[in-house]
This record gives C-alpha cells, sequence and structure tokens, in this order.
C-alpha cells in the first residue's frame, strides 16, 4: 500500500497580487506555476519554497473565505534569529502581527502568528524540535536527537 503524501494546500483570496507578496516575503515562498481557469475564469498561483514538494495554491476568488483562523495555521521555520526579528518587526509595522511572538514551550520554538491580507493565519516559528514519533527511525534527526522527552 502506498502511503498518502501531502502535496498542496489551496486557499482562496480575494488579492491575488497582495497574498503572494506576502508569502514571498514571510513565507520565502516563490511562484513556480501560474495559470487561468478558463472554466471559472479563476487566476491560479503555485507557490514553493523548492525544498519540498509541498506547494501552497492561492486562487483568487471574489468571495471572503477565511480558512486558514483563527487557529488553524501554515506554519513555517526561520533560518535564524535574526530573520525571525525580521520578519516580526515588519508584520508588526504592516499591522499584520497577532499579538507578540512567543516564548519556547518545548517541543515548540519561538512563535509569532501573522495575519494575510485575506486574514488566514502564517505561523512563523524558530528552534522548533520535532517530537521522535513523527521522525522516520532511519532519519538523521532520529540518529542525533535535539531535544530529550523524557
Amino acid at each position: 500500500m502506498l502511503a498518502a503524501k501531502l502535496t498542496h494546500l489551496t486557499l482562496p483570496v480575494t488579492d491575488l497580487v497582495a497574498s503572494v507578496q506576502f508569502y514571498q516575503y514571510y513565507a520565502g515562498l516563490n511562484i513556480i506555476h501560474q495559470y487561468c481557469d478558463t472554466s471559472t475564469e479563476q487566476q491560479i498561483v503555485w507557490l514553493s519554497d523548492s525544498s519540498t514538494d509541498f506547494i501552497l495554491v492561492l486562487v483568487e476568488s471574489q468571495a471572503f473565505f477565511p480558512v486558514l483562523a483563527p487557529f488553524a495555521n501554515l506554519g513555517v521555520t526561520c533560518s535564524s534569529a535574526a530573520q525571525f526579528e525580521l520578519l516580526c518587526t515588519q508584520a508588526h509595522r504592516s499591522a499584520r502581527l497577532i499579538g507578540a511572538p512567543k516564548a519556547p514551550h518545548p517541543p515548540f520554538g519561538y512563535r509569532a502568528k501573522l495575519r494575510d491580507p485575506d486574514g488566514h493565519i502564517l505561523e512563523l516559528m524558530l528552534n522548533t524540535n520535532v517530537p521522535p514519533a513523527v521522525i522516520a527511525p532511519n532519519s538523521l534527526l532520529a540518529q542525533n536527537p535535539v531535544h530529550s522527552y523524557v
């Protein structure tokens, strides 16, 4: 039996350009494909960070559907504390930061929630440790754990 693999998340957005710019800046995603669905006349953009097979699909829609809110979110890991600080500062300045960044609570590191142009939530994370239960036994992370869960 083949294991299912998470491939994409589709979000409806009302301003495709603003949403693409948001995810490019805050999540480090790039456009990998874009087209117009001729049957619905909707503009569609695929975004990815090129390090995984996962794609964020943005579909322009006239209706407002806050899919990832208030608790559900799309999470990304920042590569450094400096990047986390910069993105949180910019999100605060542009009124996208939801509350203050939160301090570590194992297995999670620092985290901050941002609101995209349509109200979907993007969570920035720093120093996140993945629990061993979700790590493949032969993975590098399993062989070199970064945190003890006792």
